[in-house]
């Protein structure tokens, strides 16, 4: 389960002491404690507070950073004993510890999901500190969670009065605004926050919120490429999984277009428009996206997306080639190896996949996920009590692991531990009790034999959450339900929302009790059809080229500590430092105004201006320009991002922009060559 911790702990990390009057700890102990607080070390914070509460039992200051830290270790009952010792003794004059005290007594009681007492709590706080912002903001929020928005809006209206120039009441009232479908209302105050804070991301992606509420299509897809331009891609990736219904996907999707080509050595947008084509079903279209990832020079990305694309679409040879790409370049990344054995377990290799989940643990052992992953393997292979201690594994690390504790369940069902298998079940609900988002709890209560009860979960998560993965998990519950006509109408959906790896419906074991109804062999018989097709069209345009390595030699000079290579820009020679520290191609002042008057440049390729730092530290105004080619031993590079930098002695260096897209490069220093390896078509 999710541990809440609102940025509101953030400002309790450096204390200011604003009573002059108020005499507060100066212990040793207690001071050194604040010191490894503030250097981010709570463990060493805590056992300097252990020993100073054994020298003062009465300082109510050192109970209150014991709970600030139980707190942080997601450990509340402890740090609801400490923060109430830390009332009682604190003194009453303090009202900004007191605040911070209740304020923590309040985060305690919203971990528990106990509301009523987390507002109460706010409550004094904002007694205490009537003018604390933050603690009006805290508040508001819960209001806001429990739709009692009048009273939400009266602390969002009293942060405006308090902070006239403060976006947050503005972002709260337009928020409450939009929840209630007030969307003029809401725009006006997302219009004064931006007057404000014309820069500020999430901004756009709250008016965004209320335009998608509107279907004003256009202009919530204006705001969410606004938001990404500013740095925010979460939330904004999450907006534009809600526009998914056709024209205005097209239109989405040819935005990204748009603004990827405004700078083609920009990868955030084949990213992005990549990510979100494989999240809404359509692998197909996600792929020439991941390709020209892979060709700006982001290979190692590329591989691991598109081998996600490939398998989605049962192309698994396609996958695993991509994979093992990934996994040359970084053979420690554990999604990588997750990766590797899920398409191995897709393509029946049993062994493969469990060799592949071994290697997430042998690079990750104190990852919950890595046992996790590897329990699970074990599992599908029915080695049930070797999946039992990876899964105990995994939650002696994560004792919230619901996956865990319900596939321990699994086993132990197998197993005929009975009372064993129940406890298990229990626990996932335990855990897992929000209604919202009950995905693990509702398999949990169908292991139970609860159908009214899985079926009441299974429904409050489809209200909140309609995607593809969990429409396809609805249809897994129905199927240990014994349900084939309910298994069957959301796969039905699954499929209309796009494509599903198929070869993962075939080793699913939870679809085991439908695989022999009739509608169920139709529907993926009609489906397989389909996936062929898009698969047909996916190599008719590739032409499934094939590539071999082909090695390089580019000559260099030494100088001093620098290798120097001869590279021609636009077709003008010139000569660089091989420099693999430097991100982009650097170029001074004076070559730039030569190729501009000389034609090698042109006004086109300007792209904009930025700020750049040296090896030493030092920041120059530059120029961020578009190299239309750049030709490095031989080989021919499209569209590479340079630096202009406005320093005349500025010298040119080949950075990764170009180093990066040319392949696998060594240093011979004898031969004094650098040897690149690159693929060719064969």
């Amino acid at each position: 389960m999710r541990k809440f911790l609102p940025i509101v702990l953030a400002f309790l990390m450096s204390v200011v002491v604003s009573a002059k009057e108020i005499k507060r700890p100066t212990s040793f102990n207690y001071l050194r404690a604040e010191e490894a607080v503030d250097n981010g070390d709570i463990d060493e914070a805590l056992q300097y507070l252990q020993k100073e509460l054994a020298d003062n039992p009465k300082n109510g200051y050192a109970y209150f950073r014991m709970a600030w830290i139980f707190l942080q270790k997601d450990e509340n009952g402890q740090a609801l004993t400490n923060i109430e010792k830390a009332l009682k003794l604190l003194p009453e004059k303090d009202g900004e510890y007191v605040a911070y005290s209740h304020n923590v007594k309040a985060m305690v009681y919203n971990n528990l999901g106990q509301k009523d007492k987390c507002i109460e709590e706010l409550g004094l706080a904002i007694a205490a500190q009537p003018e604390d912002i933050d603690y009006l903001n805290f508040r508001g929020q819960r209001y806001y969670e429990m739709k009692k928005y009048d009273l939400s809006n009266a602390d969002y209206l009293r942060i405006t009065k308090i902070d006239q120039g403060s976006t947050v009441g503005f972002l709260g009232l337009g928020r409450n605004a939009t929840e209630q479908k007030n969307f003029a209302e809401a725009e006006k105050n997302f219009d004064h926050a931006l007057k404000l804070s014309p820069d500020e991301t999430q901004v756009y992606c709250f008016r965004a919120e209320c335009y998608i509420g509107q279907k004003k299509w256009g202009k919530a897809i204006d705001d969410i490429v606004k938001s990404i331009s500013l740095g925010g891609n979460a939330w904004a990736m999450e907006l534009m999984s809600k526009i998914d219904e056709e024209p205005q996907f097209s239109q989405l999707i040819s935005r990204l277009k748009t603004e990827a080509k405004k700078d083609p050595t920009e990868m955030t947008w084949y990213f992005i428009a990549g990510s979100l084509c494989a999240k809404l079903g359509k692998p197909q279209d996600a792929i020439p996206f991941f390709k020209k990832l892979y060709d700006i020079g982001n290979t190692e990305t590329a591989s691991y997306l598109l081998a996600s694309a490939y398998s989605d679409l049962g192309m698994y040879d396609e996958a695993m080639k991509n994979i093992d790409n990934a996994l040359e370049e970084d053979s420690t990344d554990i999604n990588y190896h997750w990766q590797k054995s899920h398409v191995a377990h897709c393509m029946g290799d049993v062994k493969g996949a469990i060799t592949s989940a071994t290697k997430m643990v042998d690079n990750a052992s104190e990852n919950d996920f890595s046992h996790q992953a590897l329990g699970t393997e074990m599992m599908r292979a029915g080695l049930y009590n070797a999946a039992i201690d990876d899964y105990n594994t995994a939650i002696s690390i994560d004792g919230d692991n619901t996956n865990s504790y319900l596939y321990r369940g699994y086993c132990n069902t197998k197993l005929g531990n009975t009372d064993a298998a129940r406890a298990d079940y229990e626990k996932v609900i335990e855990i897992d009790s929000v209604p919202a988002t009950a995905s693990e709890a509702m398999f949990a209560y169908a292991m139970l034999g609860n159908r009214e009860k899985a079926v009441e979960m299974c429904d409050s998560v489809l209200a909140n959450d309609s995607s593809i993965g969990m429409l396809y998990n609805a249809s897994c519950l129905y199927s240990r339900l014994n349900d084939p006509k309910m298994a069957c109408q959301y796969l039905r959906k699954v499929f209309e929302k796009g494509v599903f790896e198929l070869g993962h419906i075939d080793a699913d074991f939870d679809m085991d009790n439908v695989r022999d109804n009739e509608e169920f062999k139709q529907i993926m018989q009609e489906q397989r059809k389909k996936v062929a097709e898009i698969v047909a069209k996916l190599k008719e345009k590739s032409d499934e080229i094939e590539y071999e390595d082909e090695e390089v030699e580019v000559p260099f000079t030494k100088e001093g500590n620098l290798y120097r290579v001869k590279c021609s820009i636009n077709d003008l020679p010139l000569s660089f430092i091989f420099d693999t520290g430097a991100s982009d191609v650097c170029l001074s002042m004076v070559e730039a105004t030569f190729m501009m008057k000389n034609g090698y440049l042109s006004k086109s390729d300007v792209i904009g201006s930025a700020n750049f730092t040296d090896a030493n530290g030092n920041v120059s105004a530059g120029t961020v320009i578009n190299l239309r080619n750049v030709n490095f031993g031989g080989l021919s590079i499209d569209n590479v991002r340079a630096n202009v930098v406005r320093n005349q002695k500025a010298p040119l260096l080949l950075g990764q922009t170009v180093l990066n897209r040319v392949g696998k490069i060594e240093i011979d220093k004898e031969k004094k060559v650098l040897k690149i390896t690159h693929k060719v078509q064969k």
